[in-house]
């Protein structure tokens, strides 16, 4: 019988949430845009429907941090010329309602520009390279980032975007740079540099054009890359929180068994970084997560693998438990057909190659991991957990700010065993708990129970768990986000 004690106070405060990449991008790029397009439907009549049941999927899992991502083409195809009611803008400008709606946080995220007119020369010419091109004229690029917010925020209303990122992956797919700047400087440096030097340029525009509480996350880098201080990469004094993705940490089991790194070693990856970014007023986000260690590719379930699911939710609880405050899954709209089936919810038909007429919630990962998601309250209290730490089990307790007697634990059993624990809860009864096997997310089945202090559970092996004194009608709402009482949280007042 392993034993814990889940405290009544609160280490922390989390700045977000859990939620998920939410694309706006209808057409795939020339060159490499990974699934990032075609999974959201167009805003037209007869997707209506389909639209408004994706909402309430949406409000299902509970989305309280959304990554929302565009092309730069969508806006402004040549330099000065906006188009801001294109089909696609008007994608971004529904996502972005969502999200103004449910009190939901909104990170503004540039995929690729898909343009030629701020391409490098030596770029232009080439749909594939001005896809992966860096901004040339970073004057230009600024003043790019502020007409979209001055779009979106003051004559839209979408108070919601509390951040900008200013490309995804830079060093991996985009953000390049000439041949002859790269052979200067080395590919690392140069472009690290260059994407301080964006941030830096842009900050200011943002700043004298009235945008200063929105915030610039960075460096958005394809995974977690292992620094040894991120306090001395160019870009960390010019952004206002820091982000990574992550798809290669395996369960703890499975080290030395494929390639990658195990989640324990993720996990000191990600306390070095959060304590780094917190020492400097900065909050630390893992703004993509999944796997490919199953599969990937074109349709392959891989990403929804069971092990796949239950690597997630470890993943998810331990950056939590290291520090971060805010996670974004890969992806809550996907086709699941270009790089595999990455999907939350299906909108898009994979036999057929057409819209379905009614959005679909993704059953894998809507019984496992979508149910922590969905019972993780915005801007979570974690709660300190004592107890001999197990190899293999990730415990996190956290408390809703709106309902402080609210608190919600959460489990995940990767050990080569079932485990016997026992919880020393704070003060509290009435408990409801939620059991799931990853390997046969139907077999769910939920308990209520009165507690005087402590409550035993035998945690199968590769299961995941929910102890909840405030449980969810199990069709309604997760818990989201309140624009009427939520605080202002200003990354850069942090």
């Amino acid at each position: 019988m392993k034993t814990f004690a889940v405290s009544n106070q609160a280490n922390r405060q989390m700045a977000s949430g859990a939620g998920a990449s939410w694309h706006s991008i209808l057409r795939p790029s020339v060159g490499h845009g990974g699934s990032a397009f075609g999974g959201t439907p167009p805003v037209v009549s007869r997707h209506e429907h389909l639209w408004k049941t994706l909402e309430e999927a949406a409000c299902w899992y509970g989305l309280k941090f959304i990554r929302a991502e565009f092309e730069w083409r969508q806006f402004e195809p040549e330099q000065g010329q906006f188009t801001w009611d294109t089909g696609e803008m008007k994608v971004l400008h529904r996502i972005l309602g969502w999200a103004q709606r449910h009190g939901a946080d909104v990170l503004l995220q540039q995929q690729w520009p898909g343009i030629s007119w701020n391409a490098f020369p030596e770029f232009r010419g080439d749909p594939a390279l001005e896809t992966y091109s860096a901004a040339f004229d970073l004057d230009a690029f600024a003043a790019g980032w502020v007409a979209l917010l001055e779009e979106l925020v003051n004559k839209r209303g979408f108070t919601c975007i509390r951040w900008v990122c200013l490309i995804n992956e830079p060093g991996w797919w985009w953000w390049h740079l000439p041949q002859t700047v790269l052979a200067r400087e080395g590919v690392a440096k140069a472009q690290q540099e260059y994407l301080a030097r964006a941030a830096e340029v842009v900050r200011k525009a943002m700043d004298t054009a009235g945008f200063e509480k929105i915030g610039i996350m960075g460096p958005d880098e394809a995974d977690l890359f292992e620094y040894e201080d991120l306090r001395e990469m160019p870009w960390f004094p010019h952004v206002q929180d820091v982000d990574f993705h992550c798809y290669r940490a395996l369960l703890d089991r499975d080290a030395g068994v494929k390639p990658g790194y195990t989640i324990d070693e993720a996990a000191t990856i990600m306390r070095r970084y959060a304590e780094q970014a917190r020492s400097a007023g900065k909050g630390f986000y893992l703004t993509e997560y999944g796997t490919m260690a199953n599969g990937v590719g074109f349709d392959n379930p891989g990403p929804f693998h069971p092990e796949s699911l239950l690597r997630d939710c470890s993943l998810l609880l331990r950056a939590i438990m290291c520090g971060a405050d805010g996670a974004s899954r890969w992806s809550f709209t996907n086709r699941g057909d270009v790089d595999g089936q990455w999907q939350m919810v299906e909108t898009w038909d994979r036999q057929l190659k057409e819209w379905k007429t009614g959005t679909e919630k993704f059953a894998p990962v809507a019984s496992t991991l979508g149910q922590f998601m969905r019972h993780m309250p915005q801007r979570a209290f974690v709660h300190e957990v004592t107890g001999e730490p197990v190899v293999g089990l990730d415990l996190v307790a956290l408390s809703d700010p709106q309902d402080r007697a609210g608190l919600n634990v959460f489990l995940v059993n990767s050990s080569e065993a079932s485990l016997d624990t026992c919880l020393n809860l704070p003060g509290v009864d009435d408990w409801s708990c939620l059991t799931i096997l990853t390997s046969d997310p139907s077999s769910g089945k939920t308990r209520q129970f009165a507690a005087t202090g402590s409550v035993g559970i035998t945690l199968p092996k590769d299961s995941v768990c929910i102890l909840t004194n405030r449980p969810l009608d199990p069709e309604g709402p997760g818990r989201m986000g309140n624009n009427s009482s939520r605080k202002d949280c200003n990354p850069r007042a942090r």
